[in-house]
């Protein structure tokens, strides 16, 4: 420093450095400069708001059901540990429930029956499977950009089953090869 000239010797580094800590004046009369402002960065629980409906009793289905409320909601009705178990499963992998973990799933004690599961919805026997469905759909796009690209091609699908079954991460997914 400075740009293309020599750079600047240690008496007009220190002399800079004491018109900083001294204000950074634009004159010897003017008012100092603003400090450095920075925002608070510290964590804070924010306090749950109060019980809305009688059942909705965690912190996170209190912040929700307050949400709900101001803005029109009514209070969701609750749905069977069968449907629940479905929804979960299709949501998850795409499947319905095996019928043995669905019928454990309901037989299972109220309250604990979401806390202890008799299968792993991420089980990675049924996690492949999405990963092989996945994998065609993905596969089925990148060949068509393959193509046009190259005048042979690779298959690629067992290098994409791998990755999205062994939930191989965004950014290390799209650099590997």
């Amino acid at each position: 420093m400075p740009l293309s000239r020599p750079a600047l010797s240690a008496g007009e580094i220190a002399a800079i450095r004491r018109w900083i800590d001294e204000g950074a004046r634009e004159t010897i009369t003017s008012a100092a400069a603003k400090p450095k402002w920075e925002a608070p960065l510290a964590l804070e629980r924010p306090a749950a708001p109060a019980v809305v409906w009688r059942d909705w009793t965690t912190p996170v289905d209190r912040f929700v059901a307050m949400y709900l409320s101001q803005h029109g909601g009514s209070e969701p009705e609750l749905i069977g540990d069968a449907a629940f178990a479905r929804r979960a499963y299709l949501d998850i992998w795409g499947l319905l429930p095996p019928p043995d973990d669905l019928h454990a799933f309901v037989g299972d004690r109220p309250r604990q029956a979401t806390r202890t599961r008799p299968a792993s919805p991420c089980d990675n026997d049924k996690y492949a499977s999405i990963g092989s469905r996945s994998g065609t759909i993905c596969c089925g796009t990148m060949r068509a950009s393959l193509l046009s690209e190259t005048s042979s091609r690779k298959s690629i699908s067992p290098w994409l089953l791998s990755a999205l079954t062994t939930n191989t991460p965004y950014n290390r997914f799209v650099s590997s090869s």
